[in-house]
């Protein structure tokens, strides 16, 4: 028998590109151009749906923070 009460509703997660943090958002536009200025980086290729990239997404900024200096 199916439960009458309505499932919860989750919560919008932000866009991670306009939230404040030290991470380098690339779009097809500047991602060459940007790597070619870089000696060293680290590319994350981000899916909001995955799972894992969820995951991940904390540690990349954490890095980013760290590498900034």
């Amino acid at each position: 028998m199916k439960d009458p009460r309505a499932a919860p509703v989750k919560p919008k997660e932000d866009v991670w590109s306009e939230s404040e943090n030290d991470v380098t958002h690339l779009t097809d536009e500047d991602f060459d151009s940007t790597l070619a200025m870089s000696q060293s980086a680290l590319v994350m290729f981000y899916a909001p749906w995955c799972g894992h990239c969820k995951r991940m997404k904390p540690e990349y900024e954490n890095a980013a923070t760290r590498l900034k200096v």
